[in-house]
């Protein structure tokens, strides 16, 4: 009898938390030698074996791991922190998934060339040099901020949205980003063939603060954007 209970007293343990086998097993042991009156009064019920087990696994547990007086259920909500390498970025993040933080940059060289008599003097220049971070809060909340260090004006800052995400077919953006006006100017430059992009990019807005609603329909096959912007260029406040 005794023997039937600890060893489904020890599968149990094992479903619940891997990290408390040993220690409910031991546990469960100690009941199986210390207390054969409490298995002996169990048995004498009606509901015979299955009350007895029962019983027996809701008090190992009671006094499972008692350190720092938690609880064995709030001890399972205990959240750590892992860094790694994912997809090309140093990463952080949480193990229950709800923080994430993601690393990145870029630096881009190019070299402009001038002849004739009144042409400025041929250099060497870093056209970009920027840092970011981006990542989500509580899985439904997405961040991202950039900034340029190769820009010799004041104009530090070239990304800060936050963007709520509970469902694919609405969201909302909200912040300083690329307002959804060209498709080329949406394309990062990480991945564009040249250093420069096209002249048509100077007939498009650029990055400004706004808020925007968008979405995906049908699996993704419908898009939508619609916000509204300062339209002042990079932090550029609206005066009127």
């Amino acid at each position: 009898m005794y023997t039937v209970s600890t060893i489904i007293l020890w599968r149990n343990g094992l479903d619940k938390d891997n990290r408390l086998a040993p220690l409910l097993s031991a546990l469960g042991m100690t009941l199986f030698f210390f207390t054969p009156g409490f298995a002996e009064e169990a048995e004498k019920k009606s509901s015979g074996e299955k009350e007895e087990v029962k019983t027996i696994r809701t008090t190992t547990l009671l006094h499972a791991n008692p350190a720092a007086g938690q609880s064995p259920a709030a001890q399972e909500k205990e959240v750590s922190l892992t860094a790694g390498w994912e997809g090309g970025h140093p990463t952080i993040r949480s193990t229950d998934g709800n923080f994430l933080m993601r690393f990145g940059g870029r630096m881009q060289l190019d070299y402009r060339g001038y002849t004739g008599a009144d042409a400025p003097t041929s250099t060497f220049l870093i056209r970009r040099a920027r840092l970011e971070v981006d990542g989500n809060l509580y899985k439904n909340f997405e961040y991202k901020i950039q900034a340029e260090f190769a820009d010799t004006g004041s104009q530090l800052l070239r990304d800060a949205f936050l963007n709520v995400n509970y469902t694919e077919k609405f969201q909302v953006m909200a912040g300083h980003f690329e307002p959804p006006f060209s498709q080329e100017e949406l394309q990062t430059s990480k991945y564009i063939d040249f250093v420069e992009r096209s002249s048509v990019g100077n007939l498009v807005p650029d990055r400004s603060p706004g808020v925007m609603a968008h979405g995906a329909l049908r699996d993704g096959l419908i898009g939508y954007e619609v916000g509204a912007f300062n339209g002042q260029g990079i932090l550029g406040n609206a005066t009127d």
